[in-house]
């Protein structure tokens, strides 16, 4: 008799027992998928530790991943208020969701799946992990998905793991890849053009509108062309890009459009490391600046001047307003005036908690810029 029989343990590989003792992943008829190990932590003793190879089973799982995601967007939809336990409790949640991809992809990779499903399963890790902003899983997914799309025509992907014939991507993974190597790198710009050369010019043609616009933008953070930036950065710029659609489940689905908001947060993004450079020259040209408050009636040319240099003007989730305002109409004019001297002072304001500016004793609107910061 084995110690471990003495002891009362069951051998390795063997899950006997009183089903009260059993533990629950292993209670017949039932998947708790949250307890399934991943490919790469499965000592391949346990019941189910190679689940994820199984084709079918990972369908099946992809469902379960599914139904996670929408738990999340309906507790947590895009743009709701959340207090400070509410935000700790989302970023737990989306770390878990995370894993739950990951685990999948892991499964993908062992079994050599080159699919449309593993093209799908990928391309969903790869919006999430932009849109929970977790750069690290971006990278990794990216490193399998872009040569998914490269061996198409690849004569081994014609087993059984490989049935269908992947398909051309869509522009928004294409531009993903390209905008999280300017965001990760900046300011460098090595990375962008290292990840242009390695696309095939199929993914991205020269011809395109996303082509011209990705390489624009750029540009303009190359030159350090702020005022540009700002309308290249509207979501009105590139929310074509990926079509008009209001989500995956038509409107009023708890998921936003993925693809599109996945865009969005990096643009915005790359837009505030580009303000904070801005920001910096603004500081080290200027003594002073003079912005009105917003309370009052006269406009101020500098206050403009700041919202656009800075890409101050803000987007609304869902709300293409840019792309819809008529123009020539006096009260748009007015209420976007408005809005620019209410952005402008907010900046200010924010920058002055960082010590960054100071309000000019005795002069309503005008602000003393500080090079170093006085805190």
């Amino acid at each position: 008799m084995s110690s471990r029989e003495g002891r009362g343990v069951p051998p390795r590989g063997q899950r006997g027992g009183p089903p009260s003792q059993r533990h629950k992943v292993y209670e017949p008829g039932k998947r708790y998928m949250e307890l399934v190990p991943s490919v790469s932590r499965s000592s391949g003793l346990d019941k189910d530790g190679d689940a994820l190879r199984d084709l079918a089973f990972q369908e099946e799982y992809r469902v379960f991943v599914h139904g996670k995601a929408e738990e999340y967007w309906k507790r947590f939809p895009l743009g709701a208020a959340l207090n400070e336990e509410d935000r700790k409790q989302r970023e737990e949640v989306q770390g878990n969701l995370l894993i739950l991809f990951r685990k999948l992809r892991e499964g993908i990779l062992s079994t050599n799946r080159r699919d449309a499903f593993a093209i799908e399963v990928y391309e969903s890790s790869l919006y999430l992990s932009v849109i929970f902003k977790a750069a690290a899983q971006t990278t990794s997914t990216l490193s399998h998905l872009l040569p998914l799309y490269t061996r198409q025509s690849d004569p081994a992907a014609s087993d059984a793991a490989s049935a269908s014939t992947p398909r051309q991507p869509g522009a928004a993974p294409v531009l993903l890849a390209l905008l999280h190597a300017l965001h990760t790198t900046y300011p460098s710009q090595r990375g962008f053009h290292e990840q242009v050369r390695a696309l095939p010019p199929a993914f991205l043609p020269r011809s395109s509108d996303a082509h011209h616009w990705v390489h624009d933008l750029a540009r303009c953070l190359r030159r350090c062309e702020y005022a540009r930036l700002e309308r290249l950065t509207e979501l009105a710029a590139f929310a074509h890009f990926v079509g008009d659609r209001p989500g995956p489940g038509g409107p009023g689905a708890a998921a936003p459009d993925l693809p599109l908001e996945a865009l969005r947060t990096l643009v915005d993004a790359i837009r505030v490391q580009a303000r904070m450079t801005a920001w910096r020259i603004v500081r080290s040209a200027y003594r002073e600046l003079a912005c009105p408050p917003a309370s009052l009636a006269a406009g101020s040319e500098t206050s403009m001047w700041l919202v656009r240099s800075l890409a101050l003007r803000s987007w609304e989730r869902g709300d293409l307003r840019d792309a819809e305002r008529v123009e020539g109409s006096s009260v748009e004019g007015k209420e976007a005036e408005m809005e620019e001297r209410r952005l402008a002072e907010q900046w200010l304001v924010a920058r002055c908690k960082e010590g960054e500016v100071k309000e000019k004793e005795g002069v309503e609107g005008r602000w003393i810029l500080l090079r170093t910061p006085a805190k």
